[in-house]
């Protein structure tokens, strides 16, 4: 583990490492070899929650997804301890960008990879009790509400779509839960990879391209890609109720940024995007709209 500071000693299983890309006080990330083949390395550095029940919900994750593996690919797991570290199959490409927001509009085929592959993920039927439920939506809606990110307009619409897709008994579906750009990597041989899986889990249909909708909206034609991917699979309703939850959950990290790290275009972006939702959601609830 030479080059690696790891106060939490994880076991490499005789990997050896190359070059740290990132190190924080929670988490290292490396490249390396392990038997002649190319790997990357995560390890936990703390032993605080959550981020110790996240490191351990993502290694059980590619332990399932080794047992019962997914319709898309995804880095093999070469390597874990169980406990603090993972390393994994090194596949050469990059990222769709290193931001969480594209800076730049994206060619159309890259965009047509990125959300098909999220659609087939959710179409993944691993073993019941495998994958864990994430989100509490009347939770989240109570939480965005009381932060001032919904009014009460809002809050009524969403509870009435939530009724709805409880009545009509829609079925939770696997989602990635964070296919920002520097989770999607984009191999040299084609395709489209899904990686960091410490949100996976079974959501209300739509999450995973609820949040492609928001940070692919720069680009033109995406959104309206994602929306006919939605319609087609008749998910409508609980993609429109993921929305406006990414949305406010969005517009709340934008408004805790630091003044001066603040990206005014993006505010104005989520300011945008939250009003096209609202008279979305207003207009399909019956809900008068009102400034928000």
């Amino acid at each position: 583990m030479d080059g690696v500071p790891e106060p939490t000693n994880p076991d490499l299983g005789g990997t050896v490492v190359e070059k740290v890309l990132r190190v924080t006080d929670k988490s290292c990330l490396a490249l390396g070899h392990r038997g002649g083949n190319p790997v990357v390395v995560k390890t936990l550095r703390t032993d605080a929650e959550p981020w110790v029940s996240t490191f351990a919900e993502e290694i059980r994750l590619y332990l399932v997804f080794t047992e019962n593996p997914p319709p898309v690919r995804i880095p093999a797991l070469v390597h874990t301890d169980g406990r603090c570290s993972l390393v994994l199959e090194r596949i050469d490409g990059d990222p769709v960008s290193t931001r969480r927001y594209a800076p730049r509009s994206l060619p159309p085929p890259l965009v047509e990879s990125a959300v098909d592959t999220v659609s087939v993920f959710a179409r993944w039927t691993p073993p019941s009790g495998v994958l864990r439920t994430v989100f509490d939506y009347p939770a989240r809606i109570a939480k965005y509400h009381g932060l001032g990110f919904l009014d009460d307009s809002d809050h009524a619409a969403l509870h009435r779509l939530l009724a709805e897709v409880s009545r009509d008994g829609m079925p939770w579906q696997p989602n990635h839960g964070d296919p920002i750009p520097p989770n999607l990597l984009i191999p040299r041989d084609g395709g489209c990879v899904l990686v960091d899986f410490e949100f996976t889990g079974l959501y209300l249909p739509g999450l995973d391209l609820a949040l492609l909708h928001t940070v692919l909206a720069t680009t033109p034609g995406a959104s309206a890609r994602v929306e006919r991917i939605a319609e087609q699979a008749g998910i409508e309703v609980p993609f429109l109720l993921n929305r406006a939850l990414v949305l406010a959950r969005e517009r709340r990290l934008d408004a805790e940024t630091p003044d001066g790290r603040r990206q005014h275009a993006r505010s104005a972006l989520l300011s945008r995007l939250w009003e096209e939702c609202r008279s979305r959601l207003h207009g399909d609830t019956g809900f008068p709209s009102s400034a928000g």
